[in-house]
């Protein structure tokens, strides 16, 4: 990922999109660069239990300091008051954020703002933060399980540099996860779509299947 650029990682619930966010952010934080994650989503020692027993190795770093972990709790904090916080984490060094997830951002803030007024004020922080040179992650969920490839809310995709989806496919009896890249604004990309297995030994992806087709129709067929 670019410095100062957006990426949405999007998939549907439970697919692992926090997961994969989470190891950029403890890649990021492990190398000395100062990262923050935003939740909205799950409380903080929730989100540290969960990423212990996948061994993602954020919960030192956490201890440590390299990484700052925000628990938003709902319904407390205005949009400005948010990017208050955002703007106060970032001029105290932080160079990489992950907000967790934009649902949880337009649910829980309080206020009398519209969805479309606070997509416009979550616009405006992206904003800010690609000015000021920070790398952006934003977790976001799409409804469908299956089927037709909904890979980001329309809202926000145009804002995104990059984007990532994951979703949920049917293979030989067995619901599987696939991720694959679908936008990198600043150069190429591997076209390819590989399998993502999360467990308690961890993240592991696998090679491109290339020995299926109709991957994104979620029920795939084999190629004799």
């Amino acid at each position: 990922m670019e410095r100062g650029s957006v990426t949405v990682i999007s998939g549907p619930s439970g697919v692992g999109k926090t997961t994969l966010g989470s190891l950029f952010l403890r890649s990021s934080a492990a190398g000395g660069t100062p990262s923050a994650g935003f939740l909205f989503e799950e409380l903080r020692d929730d989100y540290l239990y969960r990423a212990d027993q996948l061994g993602l190795g954020v919960g030192q770093l956490h201890a440590d300091g390299p990484l700052r972990l925000f628990e938003v709790e709902s319904l407390t904090q205005s949009p400005d008051e948010f990017a208050a916080d955002v703007r106060e984490a970032v001029e105290g060094g932080v160079e990489v954020v992950m907000i967790d997830g934009i649902p949880g951002y337009r649910l829980g803030l309080r206020g009398s703002d519209t969805e479309q007024e606070l997509t416009r004020e979550l616009h405006a922080l992206c904003r800010y933060l690609k000015r000021m040179g920070v790398t952006t992650i934003l977790i976001d969920e799409v409804g469908s399980l299956a089927g037709s490839l909904d890979a980001t809310d329309e809202r926000v995709s145009y804002l995104a540099d990059n984007i990532i989806f994951l979703r949920y496919v049917e293979m030989d009896g067995e619901i599987r996860k696939v991720v694959g890249v679908l936008k990198k604004r600043f150069s190429d990309f591997e076209q390819s779509l590989r399998e993502l297995r999360i467990d308690t030994d961890g993240v592991t992806l696998g090679g491109a299947l290339t020995d299926r087709r109709g991957i994104l129709t979620g029920v795939p067929e084999r190629i004799e």
